[in-house]
């Protein structure tokens, strides 16, 4: 039998059988349970490197996530998504809130993220070929979630909209 403990708890225990969750999603979900997205992406970071999750693309998501999760947090600890506001309301400009601009501050601190998590190939893919990077980030979230359902509002191309 095998444990796996956190906090003087188990919670991974194998006896010969496979599981259909894989260990590393359970792990993760215990661990971000109880600490933060930055615990999440440690506790994924070790699974990686210690070779308990075999599937490259769970692994990628699994640290992916909680770096968007990091990211975001930062940017919502910005005003007008990282830039200064505009001076007057009625200047006849749109501003600096825009959803594009939103978009490209939020990527900018998710390669910030991942290079202050030593994940630097992960943000250099993020910044060099975005469209690979959200391609093998969903192919990891579908083997951890699955399909969204379709009162999820369908699918999201992360790297521009709804897909129908």
């Amino acid at each position: 039998m095998t444990k796996l403990m956190f906090e003087n708890k188990v919670v991974v225990q194998r006896d010969g059988h496979r599981e259909q969750t894989p260990p590393s999603v359970r792990v993760a979900a215990a661990l971000s349970a109880r600490n933060s997205s930055a615990g999440a992406l440690r506790a994924a970071q070790i699974m990686r490197d210690e070779g308990l999750e075999p599937d490259p693309d769970i692994s990628f998501f699994l640290i992916a996530c909680p770096a968007d999760h990091l990211a975001a947090a930062r940017l919502l600890g910005e005003d007008s998504c990282g830039r200064d506001a505009p001076e007057s309301a009625d200047s006849g400009e749109e501003g600096d809130e825009s959803a594009d601009g939103c978009s490209a501050r939020l990527r900018t601190l998710n390669i910030e993220v991942l290079e202050d998590y030593g994940e630097a190939d992960m943000a250099r893919l993020l910044r060099e070929a975005p469209e690979d990077y959200y391609r093998r980030y969903e192919a990891g979230r579908l083997k951890v979630h699955g399909p969204r359902l379709e009162h999820d509002g369908g699918e999201v191309d992360r790297a521009g909209g709804l897909l129908k």
